[in-house]
């Protein structure tokens, strides 16, 4: 939140532009996520119990695009036209490897699905 907070001041400190308003509302998107092993719910969906679990190749995804942003945007480290190539194929590889494993994903959630009918 922090180096949005700065990049936004970089960006223009009027915060009528469409840009600044983008990064005031990125800050907000996502509130820090507390863990614990005791069941406390979820205050936002308003339920007593709550558990979630993330695909790992959301996960993989999810970070590739964090590094980027924080290689290309937040940081101030100087990068050329070849930085941004070999990047552009690094991330263009992690496309293509997560594509390709998105089947076995959804026979995963079908065959999951189908045992949880069965116990139910």
């Amino acid at each position: 939140i922090k180096e949005i907070e700065e990049l936004k001041e970089r960006v223009l400190l009027d915060s009528e532009n469409e840009i600044a308003t983008y990064l005031e509302q990125l800050k907000n998107i996502y509130p820090k996520a507390y863990y614990t092993t005791q069941n406390v719910g979820h205050v936002g969906l308003g339920v007593d119990f709550y558990s979630h679990s993330t695909s790992p190749l959301r996960r993989f995804t999810d970070i590739a695009n964090l590094d980027s942003i924080n290689r290309f945007v937040i940081s101030n480290k100087a990068f050329n036209n070849d930085d941004i190539n070999i990047y552009s194929d690094t991330l263009y590889q992690i496309a293509i490897d997560v594509n390709s494993k998105r089947s076995t994903l959804d026979d995963y959630e079908i065959e999951a699905a189908k045992k949880l009918n069965k116990s139910l």
